[in-house]
């Protein structure tokens, strides 16, 4: 018999660990024990030492020091690689405590809970993962984005709205390329992965941070509405800043009316206030998730990553965050926020576009 958890191991090992050159285990019981054995032939991130509470008492593991977690900023690795598969999300969750910007990263985030035996036999409840055909995939996403159609739907939806002169440059700019390169142009932006987005997997829960006049918004709705879905509940947060980036900014009741213009009218709940405050109140239960969320608020740079960090971790499986302006003139840190969060988030696919208008990154979660 084929022995699946060495095989699994040195893959998801190979995979996560892609680029990486040194990393510390954090814990040093008995599954420490077999994963060195396992992933040391496989080459790749070298394990340099181990942490535990019980430091003091193991000392060594196959050969590897054992240190308390107070000592890990001396050990230089790049990240710390949780060794259980019995209370692997405990370990993890104090990890990220502890830890405080180091990359932590999980083995078996993605398979039924352990510990499992490790003699060859697949886990309980394998097959019930996802299949392919059961998420979306990013190839997918961007490549319905680029089309030249979904410029045009998201001409005929904006133009239901009430014109203001930012949606007009910009689909002034859409009609002029199609104009000019036809269905050869390839393009991508906030809208048009949102409103791609929505049309393949028609989201259930959909959070904005940064909704102003309701454009993006609009799309979602549009995306699912094209797609026979109507039954969207959406989440609107924003500051309702007068007069913002130089148009008019009316609030909730303007953008509810918007809404009807594409054919959405069910209630939205509008959270008004900074997300540095807001956010952990929709987050007070650790089942407030949402299937799609665009992070398109707070432009500074610890506002925007901290909104960026709190909501990778409400994305479901197969959910998409979106997070805009990364090459803004007035904003380029905002790629370094993205470079920043994103790989401390495991089970993500990501992809990032700088250089159409001002820039896009989309994260899609695999596992």
């Amino acid at each position: 018999m084929i022995n699946f958890w060495g095989a699994y191991i040195r893959e998801v090992w190979t995979h996560r660990l892609k680029g990486v050159s040194r990393v510390a285990l954090f814990g040093a019981g008995e599954h420490s024990s077999w994963l060195l054995d396992v992933v040391r032939p496989s080459g790749g991130a070298t394990v340099v030492a181990l942490i535990d509470d019980d430091a003091e008492k193991i000392r060594e593991v196959k050969g590897l020091p054992v240190v308390l977690p107070e000592s890990l900023a001396k050990l230089e690795v790049e990240a710390v690689v949780i060794s259980s598969d019995a209370n692997e999300l405990a370990l993890f969750n104090r990890a990220r405590e502890v830890f405080p910007g180091v990359r932590i990263v999980r083995l078996y985030d993605n398979l039924p809970p352990g510990p499992y035996d490790k003699q060859g036999q697949l886990p309980n409840g394998i097959d019930t993962l996802v299949g392919p055909h059961e998420a979306v995939n990013l190839d997918t996403v961007v490549s319905l984005a680029l089309e030249s159609e979904t410029k045009r739907e998201i001409i005929r939806t904006l133009e239901s709205l009430e014109p203001d002169p930012y949606v007009a440059r910009m689909l002034d700019g859409y009609r002029r390329a199609l104009n000019r390169f036809g269905d050869r142009w390839k393009y991508i932006d906030l809208w048009s992965v949102l409103f791609a987005y929505a049309t393949l997997t028609s989201p259930k829960r959909y959070l904005e941070i940064g909704t102003r006049r309701g454009h993006s918004l609009a799309l979602v709705c549009a995306g699912c509405i094209a797609a026979g879905h109507s039954e969207l509940d959406v989440v609107s947060c924003d500051l309702w800043i007068a007069n913002y980036a130089g148009t008019e900014n009316p609030g909730p009741d303007f953008v509810a009316d918007q809404m009807k213009r594409v054919g959405y009218d069910r209630p939205i709940r509008f959270v008004s206030g900074s997300t540095r405050d807001t956010l952990s109140e929709l987050f007070s239960s650790p089942g407030e998730t949402f299937d799609l969320i665009t992070v398109d608020g707070d432009h500074s740079r610890d506002g925007a990553r901290a909104d960026l960090d709190q909501v990778a971790t409400r994305i479901t499986l197969g959910g998409m965050v979106a997070f805009d302006d990364i090459n803004h003139p007035q904003h380029q840190y905002l790629g370094e926020v993205w470079n920043a969060v994103m790989p401390f988030h495991e089970g993500f696919e990501t992809y990032v576009n700088p250089r159409n208008h001002t820039g896009i990154a989309i994260a899609i979660r695999y596992q």
